[in-house]
């Protein structure tokens, strides 16, 4: 920033030899004036059409009053020039006139209580658009919620906002924030939300109803409070809306946490079955080593394990072999028909019911193979198989080689694994 400093809402630069270029630079755009003959000043005023290091302006600020007396007489019905004094001289033109027109009629029917404070002419694009400090995210948090809420408070430095459905003040949901301690979380979230509200339609009607979902949905949640999920939410009422459809939206939510929990029960019992049939696998090979130490009367029962090579062992091997396999592959088959069937759910309530992709996603998650059974059941077939195939010292050094390969390249061996999966797309 220019050596200078503020005077109200006029920024004074000192004229001196290292500040003569920016001064010629604002001076040739017609951006401010000298303050006298002697020219010790250069003034920049507080000019309808200039928006003049705003971020730098609010960083000297304690008071929202001051803060928002900046705005006061701006018309952004016309273009607004932008000017950032950082490394260069930097100019632009900005227009912000349709949104602060749709936020004019908003804020006619919201309640807004404030002393001394100009809240009806400002620009969230606008604070969007320039260096974001803390402060101008705070700002334009607040502003935001000011735009949301049906009732706003101010008093001193103080924020209190809140939010009811059809005027219904027992179901009010209040929350109050001070401008002295900022508070920037959800601000990315809320941005999102501003913006599908005000900058992909400016109609008054679309605006209105969109924040009516908005209210409801903090209203319905129970506190003041913006998730990852609240704007695909809002999305799917919307839809709702247009097709005349809003009030089944909750009802559809509650039967949708239903198919959930029946898919969630689904996979709970396949993989119970997959849990119950590797325990028998492991019956199955304990009685089979019994069975080879049982009459053994030596003292290296070990040895005597890797060492046997009959053709019963033998035999063994490959049933346990097969045995890991057919479990493996029904668990499979199991987790893949769950994956229809969470398609077939999915293009139901997206399709016919109108739900958002994300907001359903975002209460059912798509079941996948687990990636650590397959991985564990496919290096005991490959040792048994080596087993089968060799003894002593060689199954051994064949088996270190297996572990050690399948330790260093796990995260390839996932990725395999996740291949199994069917894509959504595809079903």
């Amino acid at each position: 920033m220019v050596k200078g400093n503020w005077n109200g809402t006029s920024y004074e630069i000192i004229n001196e030899e290292d500040t003569k270029d920016i001064i010629e630079k604002l001076s040739l755009n017609g951006i401010g004036d000298y303050d006298d003959e002697e020219k010790i000043k250069y003034i920049i005023y507080n000019n309808k059409s200039v928006m003049f290091c705003f971020s730098d302006y609010l960083e000297q600020q304690e008071h929202i009053s001051s803060a928002l007396e900046y705005f006061k007489n701006k018309d952004f019905e016309q273009d607004v020039i932008n000017i950032e004094l950082t490394c260069d001289f930097d100019r632009e033109e900005l227009y912000f006139g349709n949104e602060v027109l749709a936020l004019a009629e908003v804020l006619k029917d919201n309640r807004i209580t404030a002393r001394n404070v100009n809240l009806k002419n400002f620009s969230i694009n606008y604070l969007c658009h320039i260096k974001q400090t803390e402060k101008v995210k705070y700002l334009r948090k607040l502003l935001m919620l000011s735009v949301f809420a049906n009732l706003t408070n101010i008093e001193e430095n103080k924020f209190s906002f809140s939010f009811l459905t059809n005027n219904d003040f027992n179901d009010l949901i209040e929350r109050t924030y001070d401008y002295s301690c900022i508070d920037n979380t959800e601000i990315e979230i809320m941005d999102s939300i501003y913006s599908w509200i005000f900058n992909q339609d400016n109609e008054n009607k679309t605006c209105f109803q969109k924040i009516n979902i908005v209210r409801n949905l903090i209203v319905r949640n129970g506190l003041l409070e913006f998730k990852d999920t609240f704007l695909d939410s809002a999305k799917s009422i919307y839809k709702r809306i247009i097709n005349q459809d809003t009030d089944k939206y909750f009802e559809q939510v509650n039967q949708l946490k239903n198919d959930f929990l029946t898919i969630a029960e689904r996979e709970n019992t396949i993989y119970q079955s997959l849990h119950l049939k590797l325990m028998a696998w492991l019956a199955a090979l304990g009685i089979t080593i019994f069975d080879k130490i049982k009459d053994y009367e030596g003292q290296n029962v070990i040895q005597r394990l890797i060492e046997s090579n009959s053709q019963k062992t033998i035999l063994i091997l490959g049933l346990l072999v097969g045995a890991l396999f057919y479990i493996v592959a029904i668990y499979c088959i199991e987790v893949r028909k769950m994956q229809e069937e969470y398609s077939k759910l999915k293009r139901f309530y997206t399709e016919s019911l109108l739900f958002e992709d994300n907001d359903f996603e975002n209460k059912v998650c798509f079941p996948v193979v687990a990636h650590q059974y397959i991985l564990t059941t496919i290096l005991l077939m490959i040792i048994l198989i080596l087993r089968i195939f060799f003894i002593r010292c060689w199954f051994i050094i064949f088996t270190a080689i297996v572990l050690t390969v399948s330790f260093l390249f796990r995260k390839y061996l996932k990725i395999l694994v996740s291949l199994i999966n069917r894509k959504e797309s595809d079903l």
